[in-house]
């Protein structure tokens, strides 16, 4: 149910919404009525995402002997991709689509790091994108030494003053090879221009922030958000060996298939 803000109030005041309750009370774009309409429009990619969530769920409740870091980075990445997609999945439901593509976003940021990690031989990559905290590191070692005062604090905290150069010369030198690293990573966060595209709306006499919920790129957020996801997971049951692959090929091809029958209408 909507209310137009001319019309009378529903608090039964004879007043216009407008002018008596628009303000007082939350606006009747019903919520409730917005969230059926996604899960009726999106039915088939919410139970695709159902059914890759138990899969994983039923791989992490197991326990698995650890061969090498990688195993270990895949597993984290494998879990904190799953979480993430569950909050997708919320904010979707709710028609707060906008939000849920940049989580989906931060799944296809980590699936892509692992990519580049897994396709090294060696462990070279693996320890350059440990390294990163090196570079943050550096940032606050930057700042501290530009301030006297808290220079001297920190030194404090150590229990030499060679122990602290030490730990700084070492900060120094990883964080500018860190910075060469990830000088160029992803830009496209909550507070980029771009991100202005899916919150306003040009119309004929002007533009229209889009601030209630709705179904706009809830398609595209549970796309990304799935399809990222299920990449993780490959690489998860590739590296620790699992019998796994059937399944997620059979989740695969109806996730293909429900592409097929959107890019169709």
């Amino acid at each position: 149910m909507k209310i137009g803000r001319n019309e009378k109030c529903f608090c039964g005041s004879n007043k216009k919404y407008k002018k008596c309750c628009l303000y007082k009370t939350p606006r009747l774009n019903s919520s409730i009525e917005t969230s059926k309409n996604i899960d009726n429009k999106y039915e088939n990619l919410f139970k695709l995402s159902q059914d890759l969530r138990i899969m994983i769920e039923e791989i992490m409740d197991k326990s698995f002997k650890v061969k090498d870091d990688k195993e270990v980075l895949t597993a984290f990445f494998l879990g904190k991709a799953y979480k993430t997609h569950g909050a997708i999945l919320l904010l979707c439901k709710n028609g707060y689509a906008q939000d849920a593509e940049m989580l989906a976003r931060t799944i296809f940021d980590m699936h892509i790091t692992l990519l580049y990690i897994l396709q090294d031989k060696t462990s070279e990559r693996l320890t350059r994108y440990m390294s990163y905290d090196w570079f943050e590191r550096k940032q606050s070692f930057d700042y501290i030494k530009s301030k006297p005062k808290l220079l001297a604090e920190a030194k404090a905290k150590y229990k030499t003053e060679i122990d602290f150069d030490k730990s700084l010369l070492e900060i120094e030198t990883k964080g500018k090879e860190a910075h060469k690293t990830y000088k160029g990573a992803s830009k496209y966060i909550h507070t980029t221009a771009r991100t202005m595209n899916t919150y306003m709306k040009r119309e004929p006499y002007g533009h229209t922030v889009i601030v209630g919920q709705n179904s706009e790129g809830v398609d595209q957020a549970l796309v990304l958000g799935f399809d990222c996801l299920l990449g993780i997971v490959a690489s998860y049951i590739d590296i620790v060996d699992i019998e796994y692959v059937e399944r997620l090929k059979v989740i695969s091809d109806s996730f293909l298939n429900e592409l097929h029958k959107f890019n169709t209408k």
